[in-house]
């Protein structure tokens, strides 16, 4: 997966080696979530990360114009590319290039960490991108304290969003130096449970290290290893930065996403089990809890029975809170208030496919019946024939929502925690009372 060298930098592997684990290999095969060129999502990812960091695009200026044309808030200036002319690649000399690039970057800017990024003309042309990383971190990024870590970015074999934020991560942890894990310390590796559920860890005595999404800061990544525990929505979201960990004697423990009543239980119940923490009867969070419970009772008897569609598979947002156990972190919320659900799913209409859908969606415990939409033409469809009134979908699929004359409520407007399944079931009701008949 790595390997770190005598001066201690660290380089990412552009393929992990082994084969995938069953887990990961039927969440492929199912196709749940949007598909990504390796380094169009890797320098988004980057793109949004703040901090000392620079990153090197090892390739034809096109791409990297292409790449960066949207990037239109901070973060591009970060951004360098080796500029490998049509003349270099063809004689074989992109390689210099490269080093004189890398060379000039830590001379001149220094910064903490320096993330370079291969392409797929570098990969055709066969360069040995991590050899020039290596060289260039032992002769000056030792004396002058920059990191400096590779990963390939080709796009000749596309990634799934889940894959892509592995490798991110893995990338963040790979370029941090090793670190004494502190008990009852915890990573929230992925997601951010809000204010509410952040104090309350504090109340059971459970310090949160950091916030590790993307957008966090590149320091903040490298004070991972300071966490005990990893809390993650799905271990298969992180499969190889969790091994990885593991090796560091940081554990990575599943818990479920704190929306609505039961996933909140879940969320507490989890952490203080795995963390061996005794939650205290009584107190703020037992309060928080019955006033959620109240008002679950109130909203089963107008939700009872009305029908929703969960999309998922339409979002290329590299989010991993929506992308988490296949998109369904919050499909549990809304079947607690007795709603009944179909998963409209987006993509590749094939027999072979949705049998594979059905498998993933089996061994995540869910049983909700799968109606399935190859282009987005076709939703508004798919709506009326499965008879929804209320839709939680992709942004984009808003409008196509209301020409079915259906509701519609964003992917993500559920928020976390006992406090605020009440604010959940307003929305929810307030989104069905906008129906246009």
């Amino acid at each position: 997966m790595s390997e770190r060298n005598e001066s201690g930098r660290c380089f990412v592997e552009a393929e992990p080696g082994g084969s995938l684990d069953p887990g990961r290999r039927a969440r492929r095969e199912a196709r749940l979530d949007q598909v990504v060129c390796t380094l169009e999502g890797m320098a988004t990812l980057l793109q949004r990360t703040s901090g000392d960091f620079a990153v090197v695009i090892h390739g034809d200026a096109d791409c990297a114009n292409v790449l960066l044309q949207g990037m239109d808030h901070p973060g591009a200036e970060r951004f360098f590319c080796s500029g490998i002319s049509p003349e270099e690649a063809m004689a074989g000399r992109s390689l210099p290039v490269l080093r004189s690039c890398l060379e000039a970057l830590v001379e001149e800017e220094s910064p903490g960490v320096i993330f370079v990024l291969g392409t797929c003309l570098s990969a055709l042309v066969g360069d040995e991108v991590e050899r020039v990383v290596e060289a260039v971190a032992s002769k000056l990024g030792a004396t002058r304290g920059v990191v400096l870590t590779h990963i390939s970015g080709a796009g000749m074999r596309l990634l799934t969003q889940a894959e892509l934020l592995d490798r991110f991560g893995l990338l963040m942890m790979e370029s941090a130096p090793p670190q004494e894990p502190r008990e009852l310390w915890v990573n929230l590796l992925g997601f951010d449970p809000g204010a509410e559920v952040r104090a309350q860890l504090a109340e059971l005595g459970i310090t949160v290290n950091g916030v590790l999404t993307p957008g966090a800061d590149v320091a903040e990544w490298q004070s991972l290893g300071r966490a005990r525990h990893n809390l993650v929505l799905d271990r298969r979201l992180f499969h190889d930065l969790g091994k990885s960990c593991s090796g560091r004697g940081i554990d990575t423990v599943e818990v479920a996403w704190p929306v609505g009543l039961a996933g909140t239980d879940r969320f507490f119940a989890q952490v203080t089990e795995a963390l061996g923490v005794a939650a205290a009867p009584g107190g703020a969070l037992s309060e928080a809890r019955s006033a959620a419970l109240s008002s679950m009772s109130l909203a089963r008897e107008s939700l009872a029975g009305r029908r929703l569609g969960y999309n998922i598979g339409s979002k290329k947002n590299m989010d991993p809170r929506t992308l988490a156990m296949g998109g369904l972190t919050d499909l549990a919320a809304f079947e607690e208030l007795d709603l009944e659900t179909v998963l409209l799913v987006q993509g590749d209409d094939h027999p072979d496919r949705l049998a594979a859908v059905r498998e993933t969606l089996a061994a995540m415990g869910c049983d909700a019946p799968v109606a399935v939409f190859s282009d987005t033409v076709f939703f508004s469809d798919l709506c009326l024939e499965q008879g929804v009134e209320l839709v939680y979908a992709s942004d984009h699929l808003r409008a196509l929502a209301a020409r079915a004359g259906v509701g519609f409520l964003d992917q993500g407007a559920l928020m976390p925690g006992y406090g605020s399944v009440e604010r959940n079931i307003r929305t929810i009701l307030a989104s069905l009372d906008r129906i246009r008949r």
